[in-house]
């Protein structure tokens, strides 16, 4: 009977999917190597002579328990969501950085002279981006270090990273949010100029899109917190196991 129609491999990658928090693409990608790598290795046993289910078994045991495993792939996820929210942080800020003047550019109301306090604000926004794309290019450096290190990283750090990019990315909607409406106090004409009204639909897309990143940052670090630690995202070499393998699943594959 083939292995891929056996039943004791999708049992433990169902386990491991339950123990995995995060994005569903970052799962199913990880899983599907999972589930390969343990049917290469059954495949192996089974034309070295072992029956289907003794191929799985070895497989499964050579892989390890699923507790440990989900610790090492949760880890992988979690630096994977920081990267991914850290990009995102960076290409906003490049773009508002970047193409921020050009909703005022051609606006009827150019030339007036806004008071200090509003250059002030603006300045202040803009210094807020520039300290929020460095720190999430830091904080995810720190996390893909941690992860790599053979005894895993302080549990502190992965949420740590989520939770200093959400309040920075807060504190960057604030000073938006006071800019727009000093605006509308100094200049009404902004309500109903194009360019405004496009850029602020943009913002808002964009600040869903940071808001979705930083959901999922914090989804995938919650597992590791529990274990204390930041487990090592290297995936656990397999050890061939050359003793008779028991009836029972001790592999953990229930969850």
């Amino acid at each position: 009977m083939p292995v891929r129609e056996m039943s004791l491999i999708d049992d433990y990658v169902h386990s491991l999917r339950g123990r995995l928090r995060g994005p569903a693409r970052l799962k199913d990608d990880l899983l599907t190597e999972v589930r390969d790598g343990l049917t290469d290795a059954a495949e192996a046993h089974l034309d070295a002579g072992r029956s289907p289910v003794e191929a799985q078994r070895y497989a499964l045991r050579e892989f390890g328990p699923v507790r440990r495993i989900a610790g090492a792939y949760q880890a992988e996820i979690a630096a994977r969501s920081a990267r991914t929210l850290a990009l995102r942080t960076v290409g906003m800020a490049a773009v508002l950085l970047a193409g921020g003047d050009l909703v005022w550019r051609g606006s009827p109301w150019t030339g007036t002279a806004p008071p200090s306090g509003y250059h002030l604000i603006s300045r202040g926004t803009n210094w807020i981006w520039l300290a929020t794309a460095v720190l999430a290019l830091v904080c995810v450096g720190a996390l893909s270090r941690a992860a790599r290190r053979p005894s895993g990283g302080p549990a502190w750090l992965a949420r740590a990273a989520g939770f200093g990019l959400a309040a920075a990315l807060a504190v960057t909607v604030v000073f938006g949010m006071v800019l727009w409406i000093w605006s509308l106090l100094l200049w009404p004409a902004a309500l109903s100029w194009p360019p405004m009204l496009i850029g602020m639909a943009l913002l808002s897309a964009g600040y869903a899109w940071l808001a979705g990143g930083v959901r999922s940052c914090l989804l995938a670090t919650r597992q590791v917190l529990s274990h204390g630690t930041l487990p090592s995202v290297t995936r656990p070499e397999a050890t061939m196991s050359e003793t008779a393998m028991p009836a029972s699943r001790d592999y953990d594959c229930q969850a």
